[in-house]
């Protein structure tokens, strides 16, 4: 039985990444580089009709196993992936992948992302560039046709979302200078192993795809955009007037679904909303106490707004922020073997985020290294209109999105946690298909974000007031999404009166506000998974601190949450359960 479970498994991640060669491509298995992901209509069909093939395959070995004693590791896999076919079978009912592309995501972004993840050692390599660059008008031209029977059952985009697209499509397909644009980054540098006379000819085959199909279908997507979207039919335009996921077809459900789908629970939307405006009140109290700890004269509104604009919060240039993040980086580093038993080997880099994207991302995000090593962890630090960008904000973002975060949790988990690979590897991309996809387990991923920024107060690192004030705006903004996205989402509320509540209640300023409610509205119910996992693992080490009392060790609490892998929050429970059974 254990060896047919062994089976069920390799077969299933050979083929998801078989489905998936781009996510291949970016946890370091080259073995698909040759292909882009297909995304025709059939494609996802067939997909779904295999994935319940595995399902059933899944089921009947756990009837089966009910007369054998399976591992415990077993067990759990198998309980596990159940969760997850099932998860993406329940919500491709809701058809998400018809809104293939939007303001944060799309081919626009992803594929000069994905040809900078690909190895370039030698001429079968850059051939494969090239090979990727010939698919990729089918790409395009198969998002078209998704986007079109979208439309055809009523799955439209908000206007907010087309119309960043349409811009960005426009930008790309005008620009006359080829070298300049993303996708060509890979050509500007010859790889020692390659001749210059068929590198030439390899540069200038890639310069004649890019001119001759490339730049004229992202135009005529640009315009396919504006035809089918805003040229009104019968006096009305495709694209959605309302922000709320709300307005799609079984829109309630679809957006349950969402909410489902990130934060591991059954939360309803309004116990999710009025749980943010609890957490909204509580930190309120922190923050005044910070005001009055630097003996600021003026209310709380007041002192958010002298936070916002007082010049020695601000940054002067990208290499500031850049410099002023590596040192903060350097300081958590040296404090956390106090804190964790092991530390990944893998390292990370602090990089600015492409220009071309930076003005519709948000302050900072982190992207995990490959299995294979050929790059580093990436922590992206939104380096955009540097005068906005605020200084205390640097320690929490970094506690977030490098260490303890992100990269120490990915980078553990691939290097310390499941063998099973579907687990290991976290595909953190095409947030649009959600709910009809593989778990992301956000709770789990961003509630250990999140649960990081909390623990910078017990490594000593807010020494100064106004860094903690930016921890706690953070929080804030966590708890305020809980509102928000409800309140967007589910009771009516505007992008306007979401944005108010925001800067009433965070001190980020508008540049950032704005950014981030047009990321809720893109993507629904994914801001509530942060502080819904986070208020989960204070919880459990509440009760481990509770159970276990001189015996608790925080070491050890914390290896065992981050090298488990993302799981969604009623896993996490049962196996701090586990531990503390052990441990006593």
């Amino acid at each position: 039985m254990e060896k047919q479970i062994e089976t069920l498994f390799k077969n299933f991640w050979l083929w998801r990444l078989r489905n998936a060669p781009e996510f291949a491509t970016a946890i370091g298995i080259h073995d698909y580089d040759d292909r882009l992901d297909e995304m025709s209509l059939s494609s996802y069909l067939r997909r779904i009709d295999e994935a319940k093939i595995y399902l059933q395959e899944v089921k009947s070995i756990q009837e089966l196993s009910k007369t054998e004693n399976l591992s415990k590791g077993s067990s759990l896999n198998l309980e596990l992936l159940e969760a997850d076919l099932e998860q993406y079978l329940h919500g491709s009912t809701f058809k998400p992948y018809l809104m293939p592309i939007n303001r944060l995501e799309g081919f626009q972004f992803d594929f000069p992302r994905l040809l900078s993840y690909m190895k370039k050692d030698n001429e079968e390599d850059v051939l494969k560039i090239v090979s990727r660059l010939r698919y990729f008008p089918q790409q395009i031209r198969e998002t078209m046709q998704l986007l079109k029977e979208g439309l055809r059952l009523g799955i439209a985009m908000h206007r907010l979302s087309i119309e960043s697209v349409q811009l960005t499509l426009y930008l790309q397909s005008a620009e006359e200078d080829v070298e300049k644009l993303p996708m060509f980054k890979p050509f500007l540098e010859k790889p020692e192993k390659i001749s210059t006379d068929i590198w030439e000819k390899i540069v200038e085959k890639v310069k004649t795809i890019i001119k001759v199909e490339i730049q004229p279908i992202f135009k005529s997507f640009a315009l396919f955009i504006r035809k089918e979207y805003f040229i009104p039919k019968e006096y009305v335009v495709a694209a959605r007037e309302s922000i709320a996921a709300t307005s799609l077809p079984d829109g309630e459900n679809f957006y349950k679904a969402c909410l489902k789908f990130h934060t591991t629970t059954d939360l309803t939307p309004m116990e999710v909303h009025e749980l943010g405006k609890s957490e909204v009140a509580r930190i309120t109290k922190r923050m005044e106490q910070v005001k009055e700890e630097v003996k600021f004269e003026g209310d709380l509104k007041a002192f958010r707004q002298f936070m916002r604009t007082d010049p020695q919060f601000k940054f002067n240039s990208e290499e500031e922020i850049l410099s002023h993040y590596v040192s903060v980086s350097k300081k958590i580093t040296e404090v956390l073997p106090k804190f964790f038993e092991r530390l990944p080997s893998a390292k990370f880099v602090i990089t600015p985020i492409a220009p071309e994207a930076a003005p519709t991302m948000p302050g900072a995000y982190y992207l995990a290294p490959p299995e294979d090593a050929s790059r580093p962890g990436t922590f992206y630090v939104n380096t955009y209109q540097p005068e906005g960008r605020l200084k205390y904000e640097a320690v929490s973002l970094c506690l977030h999105e490098a260490e303890p975060g992100h990269h120490l949790q990915s980078a553990l988990t691939m290097e310390t946690g499941s063998l099973v690979n579907f687990r290991r590897f976290f595909e953190d991309r095409k947030y649009y298909e959600v709910p009809g996809r593989f778990a992301m387990n956000t709770g789990y991923v961003e509630g250990w974000g999140l649960y990081s920024e909390f623990l910078g107060e017990e490594m000593g690192l807010y020494k100064d007031p106004y860094d903690l004030f930016g921890r706690f705006s953070h929080e804030m903004l966590r708890a305020c999404r809980l509102v928000v996205d409800t309140g967007m989402h589910a009771l009516g509320w505007s992008r306007d009166k979401a944005i108010e509540y925001m800067m009433n209640n965070t001190a980020s300023d508008l540049q950032d506000v704005t950014s981030e409610i047009d990321r809720y509205i893109t993507w629904p119910g994914q801001a509530c998974g942060y502080k819904i996992g986070e208020l989960k693992i204070k919880e459990l080490r509440k009760k481990a601190e509770s159970k276990l009392g001189n015996k608790f060790n925080v070491k050890r609490f914390h290896d065992v949450i981050v090298s488990m892998g993302a799981v969604p929050l009623n896993i996490l429970e049962k196996q701090i359960d586990a531990f503390i059974a052990h441990e006593i």
